[in-house]
């Protein structure tokens, strides 16, 4: 209990990360496919279908920017777990191991964040081809004088940051690893 009560007052991004992630995981396991409508919208391509395409697609897309920007804060977050974790383990406070019991178990709630969101995209194919099909139409997604559809536009420099973060099968545990492998790199602490 003392180590989780360390972890929420010295690394309230990693609580909050938490949650976000298991909220972003509840969300992500009812995705609401648009294959329909966008099959509809390619195999017969009137303004009227692909309308009702991005329609079902847009708030889907919009989740999964939400997860792209999750992933971000995750990379963020990572390396000031590490730090503690690797450059204070021989401090010679007596509340370490404590301390440290509750950064390997954050750092674990990560990593099986990140697994099961992995898994929850390579059960889901739509999510790559929702997110193909929303990438081929968004100019005129952007141009739409709807609202409702304009709302859901992505910049294209996010979108391409996005595409390439889906193209990986396991994008999540990829962004942790890199992470932490940079952070390697970069303390160059013996420790890590």
């Amino acid at each position: 209990a003392r180590n989780a009560q360390y972890v929420e007052a010295n690394f309230p991004e990693g609580n909050r990360i938490l949650r976000v992630g298991h909220e972003l995981l509840e969300r992500v396991s009812a995705y609401q496919d648009g294959s329909n409508e966008v099959r509809t919208a390619i195999s017969k391509p009137t303004p009227e279908n692909e309308e009702a395409a991005w329609r079902k697609i847009g708030p889907s897309v919009a989740l999964l920017r939400e997860c792209y920007e999750f992933a971000q804060g995750v990379e963020k977050v990572i390396p000031d777990v590490l730090d503690e974790l690797c450059n204070h383990a021989g401090d010679g406070d007596a509340g370490r191991a404590e301390k440290n019991r509750g950064l390997a178990r954050l750092l674990a709630d990560m990593m099986q964040n990140a697994f099961a969101f992995d898994a929850l995209k390579a059960s889901i194919p739509a999510i790559q081809n929702d997110f193909s099909y929303y990438r081929r139409t968004l100019s005129r997604i952007s141009q739409s004088q709807d609202a409702q559809i304009a709302r859901y536009s992505i910049p294209h420099d996010i979108s391409n940051q996005m595409s390439l973060f889906y193209a990986y099968h396991n994008p999540m545990v990829k962004t942790v690893v890199d992470s932490a492998t940079q952070f390697a790199k970069d303390s160059g602490n013996e420790q890590v």
